[in-house]
């Protein structure tokens, strides 16, 4: 970003929410964007919308642009349902596949757990190793679901208004 804003491209652009910036302000934005007022339809669905900022700068200058912080509710219930489902899913073939050792079981859960292996344990049970859910684990993946981050030049051709910024990013 910051080269963009040093060479005045316009842009709007999707912000990771695992960067310090974006986690500091779900903290701090989570309990307004369940406010109703904060809501408005867009493409049949509800989505939320706080206004923020974030810095970006190289070498100790920072420039503050402006950014929008967005939560649908409803993508957030089936990111949620299609997690639940996947490490359901996982969990079953797990029960089915019969494993013998902690070699074998360490070895399927890589080979089937795909990006999430963090959500599983591995266990004794019965004298065989069997795998189960860390459900700790399964919310806080699921804790950021539906929102979006987006920030936006500070250029005056670029958008301000909440349903412009979402619609272009989209």
């Amino acid at each position: 970003l910051a080269s963009l804003v040093s060479e005045g491209i316009g842009f709007i652009i999707g912000v990771p929410l695992h960067t310090g910036q974006a986690r500091a302000l779900l903290r701090r934005h989570r309990r307004a964007l369940s406010s109703f007022k904060r809501c408005f339809l867009i493409g049949g669905s509800v989505v939320s919308h706080v206004p923020c900022a974030i810095s970006v700068g190289a070498d100790g200058e920072a420039d503050v642009l402006p950014a929008h912080l967005y939560f649908c509710q409803e993508r957030h219930a089936q990111m949620a349902v299609r997690l639940q489902k996947n490490v359901l899913e996982i969990i079953a073939a797990a029960d089915k596949a019969g494993l013998e050792s902690w070699q074998e079981a360490r070895e399927w859960l890589e080979a089937n757990a795909g990006r999430q292996p963090r959500l599983f344990r591995l266990r004794m049970e019965d004298g065989c190793p069997s795998i189960s859910v860390k459900p700790n684990r399964v919310a806080a993946a699921a804790a950021n679901f539906g929102f979006t981050l987006v920030a936006t030049s500070n250029k005056e051709e670029a958008p301000s208004a909440r349903e412009e910024v979402l619609e272009e990013y989209r």
